[in-house]
C-alpha cells in the first residue's frame, strides 16, 4: 500500500471484545445451625439458630435470604401442679386390740408452680386412714398369786428433798 497518495486505508479486519458482561451470582448459604436455647422455661419463649453467607450476590444475582430466624418454644403454662409421691407404706395400728387406724400418705416431690394446685396434707389425694385391729381386747388379768417384788429408787443427790418425797409417798402407795 501506498501513503503517498493519501489517507491510510483502514484496517481490513477489526477485533472487539464481546461478551465482557459478568454472569450474575446468586447468594448462596450454609445449613442452618440447631436451634439454641429457649428463653423461657414455660409461658412462651424464643429460640433461634443461624446461618452464614458463603457467596454473597453480584452482578444481579438473586439477593441472600434473612441470616437468622425464631420460633416459639415451651408454650405450656407455667401454671403446675404439685407432683406426688407413690402411697406410703401404711404406718403401725394405733392400738393392739379393741379398733384402732393406721394411715399412709403421699408426700410432695416436686411443689405446684404458678397458679398451680397442690391437696392440703389431709386431703384424700395425699392422706388416707383405715380401721384396724378392731378385735376386742382380752380382759385385764387378775392376779391371784403372790410375788415377791423388787423396787429400786435412785435416792442419788440429783433430786431435791421435796422430789425424793413425792417418790417415796409413790412406792408405799404402789406396795400397799
Amino acid at each position: 500500500q501506498q501513503t503517498s497518495l493519501g489517507i491510510k486505508c483502514p484496517p481490513l479486519q477489526m477485533v472487539k471484545k464481546c461478551n465482557e458482561i459478568p454472569c450474575p451470582v446468586n447468594c448462596k448459604m450454609s445449613e442452618w445451625s440447631k436451634w439454641g436455647r429457649c428463653s423461657k422455661e414455660c409461658g412462651s419463649g424464643l429460640q433461634a439458630r443461624v446461618r452464614n453467607i458463603e457467596t454473597r450476590p453480584d452482578f444481579g444475582g438473586e439477593a441472600c435470604p434473612p441470616q437468622g430466624e425464631t420460633q416459639q418454644c415451651n408454650v405450656d403454662s407455667c401454671d403446675e401442679d404439685c407432683k406426688l409421691s407413690e402411697w406410703s407404706p401404711w404406718k403401725p395400728c394405733t392400738k393392739a386390740c379393741g379398733g384402732g387406724s393406721q394411715r399412709r400418705v403421699k408426700h410432695v416431690e416436686a411443689p405446684a408452680r404458678g397458679a398451680g394446685r397442690c391437696a392440703n396434707h389431709l386431703n384424700s389425694a395425699r392422706y388416707e386412714r383405715q380401721a384396724c385391729n378392731a378385735g376386742p381386747c382380752p380382759p385385764d388379768p387378775i392376779c391371784t398369786a403372790k410375788l415377791d417384788i423388787v423396787l429400786v429408787v435412785d435416792s442419788s443427790g440429783s433430786w431435791t428433798q421435796k422430789g425424793y418425797d413425792v417418790v417415796k409417798k409413790f412406792v408405799e402407795g404402789f406396795v400397799d
